[in-house]
């Protein structure tokens, strides 16, 4: 019905391409390459309803992300220190049901927070508590650069593009995208990317370098070369680039 209101025959002809040409973001998780769910589900009691939380007091004190101060915020590269809180000791009970080991993986460096709108995907160097229905991707520090290039990958207009039509939410009244949305997404890069992730570690570094003085490059022109990368990886004809242009 997206396609139908906004697209055309020729977004669906790039939709379909891109999905049967390369592996998916969740198809990594699956693998085991990298982790990618939900944040822990934090309570401030043992029970709460009719849910169990188990006590964590190596939570407490932890860096834990405020995603409310985070609105209408796009391309950071890095969390601003005001999005940032602590885990108090009455708040570091997490439900059973939601797990812990698995959260903890999107939780320790390095990794990923994907914002629910998609405005923004930022990697994290530091241990960083991510909230419950929030995004997170992590992995070994060996694979350090491909998460890096994941980050850079979401922030791109494609990634964008390639949720609004494959996701029920997005770009509809308040846009939410779930580990399952975020999941489909085509990825032109995997752990054996090797050599070719090189030039997208250098543009990570390069905005990190150039906007120091704010957390996010929203005003930098490297926001097209990050586009022009995204669209060289995925082998995007200047109608394609056009297609997802217009849409954004």
């Amino acid at each position: 019905w997206k396609l139908a209101s906004w697209g055309s025959y020729l977004d669906r002809q790039l939709l379909e391409r891109i999905g049967k040409s390369f592996r998916s973001i969740g198809d990594l998780d699956k693998r085991g390459v990298i982790t990618l769910t939900q944040g822990f589900e934090l309570r401030k009691s043992a029970l709460n309803g009719a849910y169990r939380a188990d006590y964590h007091p190596e939570l407490i004190d932890k860096r834990k992300l405020l995603i409310r101060r985070l609105k209408e915020r796009r391309y950071l590269w890095r969390i601003p220190e005001v999005a940032i809180g602590k885990v108090t000791a009455d708040a570091a009970y997490v439900r059973v049901r939601g797990g812990f080991d698995r959260p903890l993986r999107v939780c320790e460096p390095p990794h990923v927070f994907v914002a629910p709108s998609g405005a923004f995907a930022v990697y994290e160097e530091d241990f960083l508590v991510i909230p419950p229905r929030q995004i997170g991707i992590g992995a070994t520090r060996e694979r350090s650069t491909l998460l890096k290039a994941i980050a850079l990958y979401l922030n791109s207009d494609f990634a964008r593009y390639y949720q609004f039509f494959n996701s029920p939410q997005p770009g509809i009244q308040k846009t939410i995208s779930t580990t399952r949305d975020v999941g489909a997404i085509p990825l032109p890069l995997d752990e054996t990317s090797g050599p070719l992730l090189q030039s997208w570690v250098e543009l990570f570094e390069q905005i990190v370098i150039e906007n120091r003085e704010r957390d996010d490059f929203n005003a930098s022109p490297l926001v097209g070369r990050l586009n022009e990368l995204v669209g060289d990886a995925l082998g995007l004809t200047e109608r394609d680039r056009a297609l997802v242009h217009d849409l954004i």
